[in-house]
């Protein structure tokens, strides 16, 4: 039974009804999954969510292991220039080579905002320092320490100026 409530102009509201919860919610009515309350709950069903826009000409997401996403753009003779993004810390590449700049770039910051493994780049990039892939000498022979050794020279008497064998193809 409600109590009319009186207000200007003639009107009457009803009181609001009582409303006894008897239960918090645990699931969500749109999407049936579990609420955490320190959490906001995003999906299709909840109206203030917007879902994220993912740019397609500014690199904006970081790769994995926080290094920044560099465009690459391949060039081979006689075939259109392909695109790809590359970390230039771990060399990973979320997405393979496309023929656009915002593809590549699209395919970057949706990759590297996921967990998803990413395989390494192999080939070079502009600025690679070639001098890093060379294995430091400390001046000494790369060749194993052959001076217990006797039997076939690695020249096989082919080089007369051979010092292991002095061109006769055996090491005595």
């Amino acid at each position: 039974m409600s109590k009319h409530v009186d207000t200007a102009f003639e009107l009457h509201f009803s009181e609001p009804p009582v409303v006894a919860v008897k239960e918090g919610r645990t699931h969500c009515e749109a999407c049936k999954e579990p609420l955490d309350p320190a959490v906001m709950h995003k999906c299709h069903g909840n109206k203030e969510y917007q879902a994220p826009v993912i740019s397609s000409t500014e690199i904006t997401a970081l790769c994995q292991c926080g290094g920044k996403g560099i465009l690459h753009k391949i060039e081979r003779a006689g075939i259109p220039s392909y695109y790809v993004v590359v970390c230039e810390k771990c060399r990973s590449f979320f997405y393979p080579e496309v023929a656009t700049q915002e593809s590549a770039i699209h395919g970057w910051n949706v990759g590297a905002s996921s967990a998803v493994t990413a395989p390494k780049w192999l080939a070079a990039l502009p600025g690679d320092d070639e001098r890093a892939n060379i294995i430091a000498s400390d001046g000494k022979p790369s060749h194993p320490d052959l001076t217990d050794y006797t039997g076939a020279c690695v020249c096989e008497g082919q080089d007369p100026a051979c010092t292991l064998c002095q061109g006769t193809g055996v090491i005595e």
